[in-house]
């Protein structure tokens, strides 16, 4: 999460850990400015609706999943859904969060006009190189459980040949292949050069003294979950949710739509 630390010091505020901090802090936020700054970022785009659900759904103790199947209408998804459409309501977000992309959220953060929103570790460089005041957080939880980040992983996988006739070679041609692909420098390398956060505590630390990046990225990695994309029919679910978001933008029951895509996806299981 990204935050304009000059915006919280100038209104008396700290980051807010919890979600009732994050009410309180926004309301303050807006006594202070009025409509001239947009507490709390959401972005609801078709792109990285799914990604906003997460990042709720993580921090109330919710999941995608249920020893492996989709457990989309929890009661906790559903506590999750409604805050977050709460959070609109009161009026602490971006005027337009269904087409506010995180261009859109940098830019408005950039221009002094957004205190707080969540974002994407590529977005760190893109603060840094302009020399703007801002810092980064974790993502705040429901009060009294643990915060949690919200990542997308690539995914290496290696199978299985059942005829193989020498495993143990394959296993160590395998480990030679892994020593090769994260030896520290090389995948620091790497990491830098593609814009994505590596997933190794070497890697995360050479980046951080070397760029100067705020914030503590190690604890971010350290407690972070992933979107279960390696799903059959997560195409189908991720579309379905931004479609869900959306449709609470003018009104519907979030509680109701979440039901009605976990009957949905069930049966298509």
């Amino acid at each position: 999460m990204y935050y304009n630390p000059s915006i919280l010091n100038e209104v008396g505020v700290t980051l807010p850990e919890t979600w009732s901090q994050v009410q309180e802090v926004s309301q303050a936020i807006l006594d202070y400015y009025g409509f001239e700054v947009y507490p709390w970022g959401v972005n609801l785009t078709t792109d990285e609706g799914a990604f906003t659900f997460a990042c709720y759904i993580y921090n109330n103790g919710g999941a995608f999943l249920t020893d492996s199947a989709w457990s989309l209408n929890s009661e906790e998804n559903k506590a999750a859904m409604t805050y977050l459409s709460e959070l609109i309501n009161w009026g602490y977000t971006n005027h337009d969060p269904a087409e506010d992309s995180f261009d859109t959220l940098l830019e408005l953060f950039q221009e002094g006009e957004q205190a707080m929103f969540i974002g994407p570790y590529s977005l760190d460089t893109e603060l840094a190189e302009t020399g703007q005041s801002y810092a980064v957080g974790q993502l705040p939880a429901n009060d009294g459980l643990t915060a949690c980040s919200v990542g997308i992983a690539s995914t290496l996988a290696v199978f299985a040949d059942e005829a193989e006739e020498n495993p143990e070679a394959r296993t160590e041609a395998i480990a030679t292949l892994l020593d090769f692909l994260f030896d520290a420098e090389r995948y620091t390398a790497l990491s830098e050069a593609v814009g994505l956060l590596p997933v190794t505590n070497t890697a995360i630390s050479a980046l951080t003294e070397q760029r100067a990046l705020s914030g503590n990225w190690e604890a971010v990695l350290t407690n972070c979950r992933f979107l279960p994309r390696w799903k059959d029919d997560w195409d189908t679910v991720n579309a379905r949710l931004v479609e869900l978001e959306q449709t609470t933008l003018i009104g519907e029951d979030s509680a109701a739509l979440l039901d009605s895509l976990q009957a949905e996806i069930t049966v298509q299981e």
